[in-house]
């Protein structure tokens, strides 16, 4: 697939399931049906849109996945909540965050009438799609806790590739392999999973160094990779490291699932790479006239 059609068919799904969100908040959300849109819609659905490129690659059957792939937007969703609760944050997505809107005692609860609606759609894959969803989700629950405990400045026993696994790479590596688990194909969960872990991992490495080369170190993981390697030579000497390792598990994984996910995982980065500043650009570029 040419990277020009794979941006259309990835636009394309993320259409779908941008229609489907709105179709399912209403069945689902009835009673706070303004609430759970403004929680809900409004996002990139970058992680859903992977799950259904996926399937569209693999199996061209994206209806099994768009339960799926609501479920993980859903997860995402209320996740986001509670970490604009914990940073502080009144701003998310352009807008007010969710508890600046609706104050904090509902901000507080309104995750926990997101999350069991993201579980009963994931249990439509089976029991084996429930547990490796709750896996992802109890990681990324623990990667926020110590990214905030970071800020806060209190000792958090972690290193700087565990952390941004579980609270970044945790989510896109359940959105990668459930859609492989709803579509039966146990073979290539192997891959996917590495594919998924290693993208988010590659696209929170690059953030930090986005924020600390823009002087706006405004997260966990930011701050400890600033900790762990005090120098700014070092930092982008490590930085490049990680982004070549991470672009080379991602290769490896697409040669088992489908080249057409290299393609798309280069493309993203490309692209993040833009709109994050010339400093990033040139690391990705170096990268990968090496990997490619």
């Amino acid at each position: 697939m040419r990277k020009a059609s794979l941006t259309d068919e990835y636009l394309a799904l993320r259409e779908t399931l941008a229609k489907y969100s709105a179709e399912m908040i209403k069945r689902y959300f009835p009673e706070v049906y303004e609430e759970a849109s403004y929680a809900i819609q409004g996002g990139k659905l970058i992680r859903g849109s992977l799950s259904l490129l996926i399937a569209r690659i693999l199996s061209s059957d994206i209806e099994k996945v768009l339960p799926i792939a609501f479920s993980i937007e859903l997860m995402h969703a209320a996740s986001l909540i509670h970490d604009d609760i914990a940073d502080e944050s009144e701003s998310r997505r352009g807008r007010q965050s969710f508890w600046k809107k609706y104050g904090l005692k509902d901000a507080v609860t309104f995750p926990h009438i997101i999350i069991p609606v993201a579980i009963t759609l994931v249990a439509e894959a089976g029991v084996e799609a429930v547990i490796e969803s709750m896996l992802q989700w109890r990681k990324a629950a623990l990667g926020q806790l110590w990214d905030t405990r970071i800020l806060e400045g209190k000792q958090v026993q972690v290193a700087y590739e565990q952390l941004i696994e579980y609270k970044t790479a945790s989510v896109f590596e359940a959105s990668c392999s459930l859609p492989l688990i709803a579509l039966g194909k146990r073979d290539l969960i192997s891959a996917g999973k590495t594919y998924g872990k290693s993208l988010g991992m590659l696209y929170q490495v690059l953030d930090d160094y986005a924020d600390i080369a823009n002087n706006n170190v405004d997260s966990g993981s930011s701050r400890l990779l600033l900790m762990q390697v005090k120098e700014r030579e070092g930092i982008k000497r490590y930085v490049k490291e990680l982004v070549s390792k991470y672009f080379t598990e991602i290769r490896d994984a697409s040669i088992k699932l489908h080249p057409s996910l290299m393609d798309f995982a280069v493309m993203s980065m490309e692209k993040f790479a833009s709109e994050a500043g010339e400093s990033v650009q040139h690391i990705l570029q170096e990268v990968e006239e090496k990997i490619l």
